[in-house]
């Protein structure tokens, strides 16, 4: 019975990592009956874990890098409102504005 849990857990993963759900099915579909149950509820099991996971925020792994900005939507820390360079820039702008270039007599 041992021996026969782990052939079928064995092929239920060599089905779970198959990426055509065609070929998934005609996998199930072709093993022997007395398996067919357990694999079949370990590839279910495995379909839930993945919906889960795709729900939870996608399939991005640690090691892959976030993607670079999209072209056109990136703002320069300079031109962002609200953040600390801003306001320096800003209050920059007005000193600039107040100081006399010329000496009026």
């Amino acid at each position: 019975m041992l021996e026969h849990a782990t052939s079928s857990a064995e092929y239920a993963q060599r089905v779970i990592d198959e990426r055509c759900e065609k070929t998934r099915q005609k996998m199930i579909e072709e093993c022997p009956s007395e398996w067919r149950p357990d694999v079949a509820g370990l590839v279910a099991v495995n379909r839930r874990q993945v919906a889960m996971d795709a729900c939870k925020g996608g399939q991005r792994y640690r090691s892959t890098p976030p993607p670079p900005p999209k072209p056109g939507r990136y703002i320069p820390p300079a031109q962002r409102r609200n953040g600390p360079s801003a306001a320096a820039s800003a209050m920059a702008d007005i000193r600039a504005a107040l100081k006399p270039t010329k000496e009026v007599h």
